[in-house]
């Protein structure tokens, strides 16, 4: 038997009833709601003035980042700057690791403070293990920092929460005392935006952009060391010509010098003749009166570079580059007068910007043996006078290569300490390496031996390093004499011999070829230096010796002109290459004369052997 029961009544007898029960439960089943703050709600902490960002869109903001996934937990607040009327980020706010950071600029100019920053987290244990301590750190000193400990943290309430709260502004008293890193990016050591991190990569360039427009109010320097901080230029010490100078790479005036700096002629003077990185120049240099004026000069052109710098930004080395540039004209002739200690000084004042624009090394500070020997050698041998044209060949040879490239190669060789060109004279390093190996085979070969030789035949750096890359060849590849089968002796052919004769059928003038094979090695490595190609390397001697190819060399009017490749094959002898002078290339019309000249040759050779 069954009843249907009245709905009232099914409602009265609910609990008996096992399916309506648990339909019941079912549809009242709680639904757990996403908490709309669980990162907190700071809106009433204040983070950033009211007068910088309305409460409304400082709550707003708060809101949204509450909701949002870590990557995404920050606003950008940007206004437009009624000075620039460009779109600037005024002001920041984030989350991170339990911490929120903001910072702002203020509205006013006159504020007397730059920026602010505050921070805020939960007094919980979980937010406590992310405070490292020492909250905005100072940069001078490890141990001070605005923020200690917890204990300097601000105990604020909000609702049942209790936060932990500090709100700093940095003037320029706290810039004074070394307060000057981001804090922004990095409130203390364990909250850092970085870039390479997922979770933190687009706060940090958001915030990035709130420390570019905050850094474009700044006065700063451009070109300082990486030791310098954003802020220096608007410290006592740091908007200085004393700063200035301290970022010039130069160790004769370091910071022991630098701490006793006086912006006066003699100043300079007595700091660079105390100066052991000058110790080679002549005192009398540091006492002439030229030395006075131009210290006097220095001083003056400094000053002006320093009052007349951009208040905004502006570079230490415009600044520096008059005292970088007399630097260098010490350090080269400190270089100079190691060789040359009684050089004439007005000499060498009159090379005064050829010494500032090149630079060389001359010997190590303790001479060993070898270096003993080129010193002594060289003092013999070779005069400031042509030392310095050497030189000066030298650098008007560097400029031409760089003034016929585009204009933006001249920005390579600029000297970041004169802002002037600089040729390092590598070729004199080559030069003098090579001297010293001849010296030392020549010391220790036998009172009979013929001595490699060490004399240029002119003072021309060029020849003189080719001649010594010749003898030092000698050294590392000993003579070995190579067969002269094809012309043991040279022979000569006189041009008017050639049948060839020019288009317009004139008769050749005088002079002749003269074709030969090396006598040996040393003489086939001479030739390759007198054309200026590779025929002297190992591998064409090695060739000619086991008879894998013949050599020709060949004289036009007595001076080194052609090389010649021969290979020989079931009697027939082919020319493989005939090469002008730095291997340059024979037009169809010298060839055919070399060829021809060449043939008569061989008639000649077949004529002294049938006889």
């Amino acid at each position: 038997m069954q009843f249907q029961l009245p709905e009232q009544l099914q409602l009265e007898v609910m609990k008996y009833d096992a399916t309506r029960k648990k339909l019941a439960k079912e549809t009242t089943k709680t639904v757990t709601r996403k908490a709309k703050y669980p990162k907190g709600n700071v809106a009433s902490l204040g983070m950033i003035p009211e007068d910088v960002v309305a409460p409304k869109d400082l709550a707003d903001a708060i809101n949204r980042i509450n909701q949002a996934d870590a990557s995404q937990a920050f606003h950008r607040f940007t206004r437009i700057d009624s000075s620039s009327t460009k779109v600037i980020t005024h002001a920041v706010i984030y989350h991170t690791k339990q911490f929120w950071v903001a910072a702002w600029r203020p509205r006013s100019k006159d504020a007397g403070y730059y920026y602010g920053i505050s921070v805020a987290f939960r007094d919980s244990a979980t937010a406590r293990k992310q405070f490292y301590g020492k909250m905005f750190q100072c940069s001078n000193t490890s141990n001070d920092a605005l923020v200690e400990s917890i204990s300097d943290m601000e105990l604020k309430t909000i609702g049942r929460t209790d936060w932990c709260f500090r709100s700093v502004r940095i003037t320029q008293q706290l810039i004074n005392k070394g307060y000057t890193r981001p804090y922004y990016l990095d409130v203390d050591g364990n909250h850092s935006v970085e870039a390479y991190k997922e979770r933190t990569r687009l706060i940090r360039s958001n915030v990035k952009e709130f420390h570019k427009d905050l850094m474009e109010t700044i006065p700063s320097w451009l070109g300082t060391r990486s030791y310098a901080n954003d802020w220096v230029r608007t410290t006592p010490e740091g908007n200085s010509i004393y700063f200035c100078l301290s970022q010039l790479y130069n160790s004769s005036l370091n910071s022991k010098l630098l701490s006793q700096f006086e912006h006066t002629p003699d100043w300079y003077i007595n700091t660079f003749k105390n100066s052991v990185e000058y110790k080679h120049i002549n005192k009398q240099l540091f006492e002439s009166k030229w030395m006075r004026k131009k210290a006097a000069l220095i001083c003056t052109q400094t000053s002006a570079a320093f009052n007349s710098a951009d208040p905004k930004s502006a570079d230490v080395k415009q600044i520096y580059k008059y005292v970088g540039e007399f630097c260098q004209f010490l350090s080269t002739t400190n270089e100079l007068m190691k060789l040359f200690p009684d050089a004439n000084l007005d000499l060498v004042i009159s090379r005064y910007d050829l010494l500032v624009e090149t630079d060389f090394r001359m010997f190590a500070s303790t001479l060993g043996e070898p270096e003993l020997g080129v010193k002594l050698w060289l003092e013999e041998h070779l005069s400031v006078e042509s030392f310095l044209n050497m030189l000066a060949k030298f650098h008007e040879r560097k400029v031409a290569e760089v003034s016929t490239r585009r204009p933006s190669h001249f920005t390579y060789v600029i000297n970041d300490r004169t802002q002037r060109p600089s040729f390092f004279w590598r070729d004199w390093d080559d030069t003098v390496s090579m001297l010293r190996q001849v010296l030392s085979y020549n010391k220790n070969l036998p009172a009979d031996a013929k001595q490699l030789n060490t004399m240029p035949k002119r003072w021309r750096l060029p020849e003189w390093h080719d001649m010594l890359m010749a003898e030092t060849w000698k050294i590392r590849n000993p003579n070995q004499d190579l067969p002269q089968k094809l012309f043991p002796q040279p022979i000569k052919i006189p041009f008017n011999d050639v049948a060839r004769a020019d288009q317009a059928g004139t008769k050749p003038g005088p002079g002749s070829y003269c074709f030969f094979q090396p006598i040996d090695t040393h003489q086939l490595a001479q030739w390759g230096q007198a054309v200026r190609n590779c025929v002297g390397s190992a591998n064409y001697a090695d060739g000619v010796r086991k008879f894998k190819h013949l050599i020709v060399l060949t004289m036009m009017e007595n001076k080194p002109r052609y090389t010649i490749q021969l290979r020989v094959d079931n009697g027939i002898m082919h020319v493989s290459q005939i090469a002008d002078v730095a291997n340059g290339r024979l037009s169809d019309e010298e060839r055919a004369e070399v060829e021809d000249a060449f043939q008569l040759a061989l008639r000649e050779r077949e004529a002294q052997l049938n006889s």
